[in-house]
C-alpha cells in the first residue's frame, strides 16, 4: 500500500481540530509550530474529497483550510509577487508621477525667486 502526501494550511489552531477527525484513513505527518502548514498521508486510492468531508465544512471555513497536493507549486505561488496593474496602467502611473515631479519643480523654482 502506498501513501500520498497532502499538505494542509490554515489559521492558527487548525492542526488539533483536524487531527481529531479520524473518519478517513490517513496518517498525521509533520507539523511546524511556527508555520500553519501540516502534512498528512492519504492512501493512494483515497480521494481528497473524502478527507474534506471527514474534516467537515465548518472546520474548513472556520480555520480557512487550504488543501495542497503539490508543495512545490504552493511554495512557488507564495514566493511570486502579485502584479495588480497592467502594462498600460503602469505607464499611466509613471506619467502621473513624472507630471507631479514637474509640478513640484515649478513650485520650488517660483519660491526660489
Amino acid at each position: 500500500m502506498s501513501w500520498v502526501p497532502i499538505y494542509i494550511r490554515g489559521k492558527k489552531g487548525f492542526k488539533d481540530a483536524v487531527a481529531a477527525k479520524r473518519e478517513v484513513t490517513w496518517l498525521r505527518g509533520s507539523t511546524d509550530g511556527e508555520v500553519d502548514l501540516a502534512m498528512f498521508w492519504l492512501r493512494q486510492g483515497d480521494d481528497l474529497v473524502d478527507l474534506k468531508r471527514a474534516i467537515g465544512s465548518k472546520l474548513i471555513f472556520k480555520f480557512r483550510i487550504h488543501f495542497i497536493t503539490d508543495l512545490d507549486v504552493h511554495l512557488a505561488h507564495l514566493n511570486k509577487t502579485p502584479t495588480f496593474f497592467s502594462d498600460a496602467e503602469k505607464e499611466l502611473i509613471l506619467n502621473a508621477t513624472r507630471a507631479q515631479e514637474l509640478i513640484r519643480e515649478n513650485r520650488s523654482a517660483r519660491f526660489a525667486r
